[in-house]
């Protein structure tokens, strides 16, 4: 079984598996339920409830971005919470600035949206001290925004971030970037791999293998194609691990192997 690994993200997929104890790379390493990003000082996210569901811990340099991105992607097939999100201190000062902000905003929707957002997201993680004051004044201010009707507003916001998303998508088809977050992952033939949108590559005779399979009827749940199991498999998606593949996109680059 390999300890060492090539890239920040390879290590932090390797951790999402949980099909081992430990693993690291230069600058990324994990022990049982906990990855550290450049050392024990600062951890970058722990699996909770039984492997349920993890905690991340948003950073600020540029690289712990990278890999608060990496885990978060890696690890989008469990229950997701963010340290940011959780910590009622933080968000109650979040909420108190999108509130204070109101009176002279002239998209009142942005910052009404926003406190909704993190009202729910603390309510959600439901540990957090119930009894505090800031708590208490979260309420008080939720109540004062969340009779505006936002459904306007979110479809609008919607239809934005898939146009921008379908902008990014022909970059990485273009091989233009390399990585690409979203909902849904896409697939590219690169020499003798097939990359995925979050920067995961597998021999391309093995996902040749793996499509013959899916286009001759067999059951491959289950099956291993390099870390991953492959999870399910229907008309629109093959899901495998944190992969949520579109299945229009796996019978395009299917035929070009």
């Amino acid at each position: 079984m390999r300890k060492v690994f090539s890239s920040a993200s390879e290590t932090i997929h390797v951790f999402a598996q949980r099909s081992q104890e430990e693993g690291r790379c230069s600058n990324v390493f994990f022990e049982g339920d906990k990855v550290y990003s450049y050392g024990t000082h600062y951890l970058l996210a722990e699996f909770i409830d039984n492997g349920e569901a993890i905690i991340i811990n948003e950073g600020y340099s540029s690289t712990t971005s990278k890999h608060i991105s990496y885990v978060t992607s890696a690890t989008s097939h469990y229950k997701q919470y963010f340290k940011s999100d959780i910590d009622v201190n933080l968000v109650y000062l979040r909420i108190n600035k999108n509130f204070n902000l109101l009176p002279t905003a002239r998209k009142k929707e942005k910052y009404i949206n926003e406190i909704v957002k993190s009202y729910n997201n603390l309510k959600a993680w439901d540990k957090f001290d119930k009894k505090s004051q800031q708590w208490k004044e979260i309420k008080s201010m939720y109540r004062k925004v969340s009779s505006v009707n936002l459904d306007d507003f979110l479809a609008a916001e919607k239809k934005k971030k898939q146009k921008a998303q379908d902008v990014k998508l022909q970059k990485f088809f273009n091989f233009e970037v390399n990585r690409v977050n979203g909902s849904v992952d896409y697939l590219r033939i690169n020499g003798d791999f097939v990359e995925t949108t979050q920067q995961i590559r597998i021999p391309r005779e093995d996902a040749k293998a793996l499509y013959k399979a899916i286009v001759a009827g067999v059951d491959v749940t289950g099956r291993k194609i390099n870390y991953y199991t492959i999870n399910k498999v229907d008309k629109s998606y093959l899901t495998a691990g944190c992969h949520k593949i579109s299945m229009k996109n796996i019978k395009e680059i299917g035929k070009q192997l």
